[in-house]
């Protein structure tokens, strides 16, 4: 019987790391590999952030995700994009994550 509740909470775990987590945003700053995305703002607000001396002004829901190479090349600050997420997120002001796939949405 232990055995079987055992691998029912091993099972369970496992399931919960195979999620599609996807977050979608405003890339507001780029550096080292990193981009940094407010979810949930608005153009106007983008327009406000960029012009600001410090972005993490906003209380909004911040990311910095780590990206490959020529996605960080491709990117450029204003641009909407989708992230999937590899991995969990760290929980942290801005939240850290991995990305597995990045789209960029055209306006």
């Amino acid at each position: 019987m232990r055995r079987i509740i055992l691998l029912l909470a091993v099972l369970f775990i496992l399931s919960g790391c195979n999620s599609n987590m996807k977050i979608e945003g405003y890339v507001i700053q780029k550096d080292e590999g990193k981009i940094l995305l407010f979810e949930g703002i608005t153009k106007n607000q983008l327009k406000e952030s960029l012009e600001s001396d410090d972005p993490l002004e906003l209380s909004y829901p911040a990311y910095s995700i780590r990206v490959g190479y020529s996605t960080y090349q491709e990117i450029e600050i204003g641009q909407k994009v989708v992230v999937e997420i590899k991995g969990g997120i760290d929980d942290a002001y801005p939240a850290q994550a991995n990305a597995k796939n990045v789209r960029i949405i055209f306006e």
